[in-house]
């Protein structure tokens, strides 16, 4: 689990500083605002990761759902950055519940919402949730000893993984269910490192395979 350790080291680091800059340099947290530096950056790196999964599924053989996983992963994670154009293209993003949806995550502020309106619609929404993570646990629990090995062996599996727990604390931040004094920086810098991360996946080398 080396390369786990060192993609994490590697975000810390970075999360450390971005959390410096924000504290001691208040006029630069401009990198930070939406259609600056940080989110400009997370749109290159998934569209990176995008297009070097497609090639990869397409030139090389083997680990093809690892590779379509980051292509999907990433094109959805530069559109999502890009708000599938409804700032570029000058679109009409639909409404959810009294709430503009222009990204995915933007589901989640809905669902969060709608719990929040009554009693009922938060037991709706409660039970909805668990029998979906039931559904998904059922689903990984019958593979979850051939991830988990796929992760330790493989560093492109292990580095998929670090990206997806980085988008999701991201949204966890994102949708203000964890609240600081530094959150937008540290939620940009999560993006921002899942997106290169990702980016990355294709071009890391796979685990020895076992002799026999």
């Amino acid at each position: 689990m080396k390369s786990i350790r060192f993609l994490l080291g590697g975000v810390g680091l970075q999360l450390t500083l971005a959390v410096l800059v924000s504290h001691a340099w208040p006029g630069c947290q401009f990198i930070f605002h939406e259609d600056q530096l940080l989110e400009n950056l997370t749109a290159l790196f998934f569209l990176a990761a995008g297009i070097m999964g497609i090639w990869s599924m397409v030139r090389r053989a083997g680990h093809r759902k690892l590779y379509l996983a980051v292509a999907v992963l990433g094109v959805v994670g530069f559109l999502d950055e890009m708000s599938f154009g409804e700032r570029h293209l000058e679109l009409d993003m639909p409404q959810v519940a009294g709430k503009k949806v222009d990204a995915i995550h933007d589901l989640v502020s809905v669902a969060i919402s709608v719990a929040r309106s009554s009693p009922i619609a938060a037991v709706l929404t409660i039970v909805l949730v668990l029998v979906i993570g039931a559904l998904g646990f059922r689903v990984l629990s019958l593979r979850l000893q051939v991830l988990l090995g796929l992760v330790r062996k493989h560093p492109p599996y292990a580095a998929l993984t670090v990206s997806a727990g980085l988008v999701f604390l991201a949204v966890l931040l994102d949708v203000h269910l964890v609240r600081f004094a530094t959150d937008r920086a540290v939620e940009e810098t999560l993006e921002m490192n899942a997106g290169l991360i990702l980016a990355f996946v294709s071009f890391l080398p796979m685990g020895a395979e076992p002799s026999e």
